[in-house]
C-alpha cells in the first residue's frame, strides 16, 4: 500500500492543533532514490510533491503549525533514500524548504 501525504487541512481537522501539536513533519520516502548529479542536492519526489515540499511548508506554517522534515545524518535512511551527510544545513534548506525550518 503506497501512503501519500496528507493536506495540512485534514491535520488539522483532525483537532491535532486543538490537542497541542505544535508541528507537522514529513518523514523518510519523501525524495527520489538518486541525488542531483549537479550538486548532489536531495531532490524531492515530484509525484509524492507536484507542487514542491516548499508548498506544503507554506501550507502548514500558514495554519500556525511549524513544518519539519525528515532526513538522515548518514549517506542513507532505513528505507534507502538519500541521507544528508555531507550536505550544509542551508543547502537543505534553500533547496527543499525554500529557505526556512520554522
Amino acid at each position: 500500500m503506497k501512503r501519500r501525504p496528507l493536506p495540512p487541512q485534514i491535520n488539522l481537522s483532525l483537532g491535532l492543533k486543538a490537542a497541542g501539536y505544535q508541528h507537522i513533519n514529513i518523514d523518510d520516502c519523501w525524495s527520489l532514490i538518486g541525488r542531483n548529479t549537479t550538486n548532489s542536492q536531495i531532490i524531492p519526489d515530484p509525484a509524492k510533491f507536484p507542487n514542491g515540499i516548499s508548498s506544503v511548508a507554506t501550507q502548514v506554517r500558514a495554519l500556525g503549525l511549524k513544518f519539519g522534515i525528515y532526513s538522515d545524518a548518514g549517506t542513507a535512511t532505513c528505507s534507502g533514500f538519500p541521507g544528508s551527510l555531507g550536505l550544509k544545513t542551508l543547502m537543505l534548506q534553500r533547496s527543499v524548504l525554500g529557505g526556512s525550518t520554522t
